[in-house]
């Protein structure tokens, strides 16, 4: 039974080592448009991001082409591969951990307006943050990478393609709930384990008392 309880604790560890789940957060990028959309290069981003659960973030984004009347609002769900317990598990202890990074896809949908024309914008992307701190409130962006659709067909004009973005963002914090939620999805897996390792256990006991 020591031996049970050692490693039922060991596989609690990860529960006392994990990071916590960042609350709400907003986002300032620098936009690389790869092919040129509506003749522009660059673009400016902005985004809104609420995560109340231990994977899935709400996220509502703003983007600006300057030199162009483009305007684009939308909003999807982001999904922190934290979340998954193998892959937490994997940079666990490492520099690398899930209290510093954070990689990431998602997606979105919306409108984009430009010179009174109004169409369907959607994305897909994915991409990581470093918390330099492990606190959730402040980290940077180095890379996201995305295809977009913005809209708004314009003649002789790209209207979608791959960007790569770069920027930073400013947190509240963590999210009590969010990491409880989180606590509690690991503390059902170490019962299951831990069951099941009584189990064999006491199959072994009693192979050696036969």
């Amino acid at each position: 039974m020591k031996k049970l309880a050692m490693l039922a604790v060991f596989l609690a560890l990860p529960l006392m080592l994990m990071g916590q789940i960042n609350a709400p957060q907003m986002t300032f990028n620098y936009n690389f448009l790869g092919t040129g959309v509506y003749g522009g290069s660059a673009a400016m981003s902005a985004a809104f991001m609420y995560q109340d659960t231990a994977a899935w973030s709400i996220r509502v984004d703003y983007l600006s082409i300057p030199g162009s009347s483009y305007n684009g609002y939308s909003a999807g769900g982001q999904y922190n591969l934290c979340g998954i317990p193998a892959y937490e598990k994997l940079f666990q202890g490492g520099a690398l951990n899930c209290s510093h990074f954070s990689t990431y896809a998602g997606g979105s949908a919306g409108l984009g307006s430009l010179s009174g024309q109004y169409a369907p914008t959607y994305a897909g992307y994915g991409g990581f943050y470093y918390d330099p701190t492990g606190t959730g409130t402040f980290q940077i962006i180095p890379t996201e990478v995305g295809w977009r659709n913005f809209g708004p067909k314009v003649a002789g004009q790209s209207n979608q393609g791959v960007y790569w973005q770069a920027g930073i963002l400013a947190g509240l914090g963590t999210s009590a709930e969010a990491t409880m939620a989180k606590r509690l999805f690991f503390a059902h897996h170490v019962a299951a384990n831990a069951k099941m390792l009584k189990k064999i256990n006491d199959a072994i006991q009693k192979a050696n008392q036969s």
